[in-house]
């Protein structure tokens, strides 16, 4: 079986909510899709951020990407102690 990359899968969604912003009321057989206004804008935002993503994916290479969840990792290690007080001390006062 063929593994398709996740930059592609995430283009063809960006392009399918691109085409239920664009046409919104259609009807094809016994299936009939009426987003409606608020529908429409969502699938906008949705179909702009997997568009990002996509492009994002094809530009920075993996090798940078791993690089960076490595530093926020290590940041996370450090500051552990200083997150979880933070959160203690956020949750007490509610």
């Amino acid at each position: 079986m063929n593994n398709t990359p996740l930059s592609t899968i995430l283009f063809i969604v960006s392009l399918t909510l691109f085409l239920l912003t664009i046409v919104g009321n259609s009807r094809l057989a016994f299936i009939e899709v009426n987003p409606g206004c608020l529908g429409r804008l969502l699938a906008l935002i949705f179909g702009f951020i997997t568009l990002l993503a996509a492009t994002a994916l094809v530009v920075f290479p993996m090798p940078m990407l791993e690089g960076i969840k490595t530093q926020i990792a290590e940041l996370l290690q450090q500051n552990f102690s200083n997150i979880t007080q933070y959160i203690t001390d956020f949750t007490q006062n509610f």
